[in-house]
C-alpha cells in the first residue's frame, strides 16, 4: 500500500497495488475509519484501579522471576568456573591429558560464554516499565467510553 496526493483535488489517498484489490482510499476517510475500530479497545474508567493493580502484580512476578533466573544463573557460572579451575589442575600434574583437558575445556568454555552472555543481556527493570504504563495509561490508553 502507498500513499500520493492528488493533483486535481489536493487530498491524500492511500492506493493499494495488490492484484484484484485495485483501490484508491481517502486518507482522512480510512483514519477515521482507524479511530473507530481503535474505539472499541478502551477500557472503563472505572476499571482502571483493577487492571493497574493486576499489571503491577505482573510485573512485580515477572521482576521476581528475572531475579531468580539471574541467581541461578551466577550459580552456575560460579560452577562451571570452578570446574574449569579443577581440571586446569588435573592437567598441571598430569592426571590428565592434554586431548582430554581441551576438550573439557571448550565445553566449558562455550558453557561459559553463554551463561555469561545470558547475563549480560539484563531485562528491563520492569518496575520502571510499570512506572512509564500507569503515566501513559492516564493519557492515551484509559478513555471515557
Amino acid at each position: 500500500m502507498t500513499d500520493y496526493r492528488a493533483s486535481k483535488n489536493k487530498k491524500f489517498y492511500y492506493k493499494c497495488n495488490t492484484r484484484g484489490y485495485k483501490n484508491n482510499q481517502r486518507a482522512d476517510e480510512v483514519h477515521e475509519n482507524f479511530k473507530t475500530l481503535l474505539s472499541y479497545f478502551t477500557v472503563n474508567p472505572s476499571l482502571k484501579d483493577v487492571i493497574q493493580e493486576m499489571l503491577s502484580e505482573r510485573f512485580s512476578s515477572i521482576e521476581k522471576d528475572a531475579k531468580e533466573q539471574n541467581t541461578i544463573l551466577k550459580k552456575k557460572l560460579t560452577e562451571i568456573e570452578n570446574k574449569i579451575e579443577k581440571l586446569e589442575e588435573k592437567y598441571l600434574f598430569e592426571d590428565v591429558s592434554k586431548d582430554v583437558y581441551q576438550k573439557h575445556l571448550s565445553k566449558l568454555q562455550t558453557e561459559k560464554s553463554e551463561i555469561s552472555k545470558q547475563l549480560s543481556n539484563p531485562h528491563k527493570n520492569l518496575s520502571n516499565l510499570e512506572s512509564e504504563w500507569f503515566s501513559c495509561s492516564k493519557h492515551q490508553i484509559i478513555k471515557p467510553l
